[in-house]
């Protein structure tokens, strides 16, 4: 057998051995993809052609970011640390860069990847069909209860008495429509494709799922709200929340601006029409939410990072009351409830069902 045939029989076993340890992440998905689409069919908010339209839109996205954007930026990372970190042994680096077993990782985590594309399919599709089947009814109850929980003083009055700059809401909204974005999905990749992360990657990615269903569509579905910035809409009251809406308004028209990410959400919303991240619902915040659960993660392996972290989560939840997407208690909540399914998963995979699998010897490969 030559050198070359080897190698990719490496990677073949290797790879065997990678989707089966990530085997209950895909039947968690597959889990939740059917469970979603059950639920649509029995309360009638199933349409396939709506669906159809989603799946390709995120397939789309996912050709993207996860076959040329993310590896692109993964390998020059890479080769950067390499470059500046290693002074002997670079070529040893370089060669273990595209070893069979980074390869093989690399293969099951852009296939774990793309089990995404159905996974938020259906996550859309059900946060579609909250308004439809509750309407937006707990608006009112929450800028009230965020009021009582801040002194009578509604949050983003707190925050525009301090920071109401144009310069501030630019920073703002670049950071929270799209770098969030890079870092909460880039590490996800990270995660998914690097061997340095064989320990938790099973536990990372049931905590994403579960977030995602748990807060983003379960809680979603029994607190259902619009958010600030459409609480005028929702609830005829335009004048309580109008400071928000025209300041963020300023910057319309510029890069990441808030008030044409919100004014598309609502065009989907109001012509029943599918689309990337459609769907309305505030309570609780997913922003808060994701990036709390990386922090944990993060802190978890350093605790160096805990004061950066901390004070991004706090940036975010900030950031999404200073724009109008959610009220202060959407992030209280997510943060909670995030937690408490990172620290829950954890007891259970630990101790419990016993799901992380003990380190095994590599099978061996012999030359014909």
């Amino acid at each position: 057998m030559t050198a070359t045939r080897v190698r990719w029989q490496s990677v073949r076993v290797r790879l065997a051995a990678a989707m089966e340890a990530d085997r209950p992440f895909y039947v968690a998905v597959a889990a939740v993809v059917l469970a979603s689409l059950i639920y649509l069919g029995a309360s009638r908010h199933l349409h396939a052609d709506q669906l159809a339209t989603t799946f390709t839109a995120y397939f789309q996205l996912w050709l993207l970011d996860n076959v040329l954007v993310f590896p692109l930026l993964f390998l020059l990372l890479a080769y950067v640390r390499i470059t500046l970190r290693l002074d002997e042994r670079r070529n040893l680096a370089y060669r273990q860069l595209f070893s069979p077993g980074a390869i093989a990782r690399f293969i099951a985590g852009a296939l774990m990847m793309a089990a995404f594309v159905p996974f938020r399919t259906s996550f859309n599709a059900v946060k579609n069909a909250i308004p439809e089947a509750h309407g937006f009814t707990a608006d009112k109850f929450l800028a009230d209860l965020d009021q009582a929980l801040h002194f009578g003083v509604a949050p983003w009055e707190w925050l525009y008495g301090v920071a109401r700059q144009p310069w501030v809401l630019r920073l703002i909204e670049v950071n929270y429509e799209v770098i969030w974005f890079v870092i909460c999905f880039g590490v996800q990749y990270w995660v998914a494709v690097s061997p340095l992360f064989d320990r938790i990657r099973l536990r990372y990615m049931l905590c994403f799922v579960l977030s995602w269903v748990l807060i983003g569509n379960v809680a979603a579905t029994l607190v259902s709200s619009a958010g600030p910035i459409y609480y005028g809409l929702v609830t005829g009251d335009f004048h309580r929340f109008a400071e928000v809406m025209i300041f963020t308004a300023s910057s319309a028209g510029q890069f990441a601006a808030t008030t044409d990410f919100q004014a598309y959400l609502w065009y989907l919303h109001a012509n029943d029409l599918p689309g990337l991240g459609s769907g309305i619902s505030a309570f609780p915040s997913m922003h808060v939410s994701i990036i709390v659960m990386n922090v944990l993660f993060v802190c978890e392996a350093s605790r160096k990072w805990i004061l950066p972290s901390l004070l991004y989560i706090g940036f975010v939840l900030v950031s999404s009351v200073y724009l109008g997407w959610h009220y202060a208690v959407d992030g209280y909540v997510a943060a909670a409830m995030t937690a408490a399914i990172f620290f829950g998963l954890k007891f259970v995979m630990a101790y419990k069902w016993r799901l992380m699998p003990a380190a095994r010897p590599e099978p061996a490969l012999t030359a014909d």
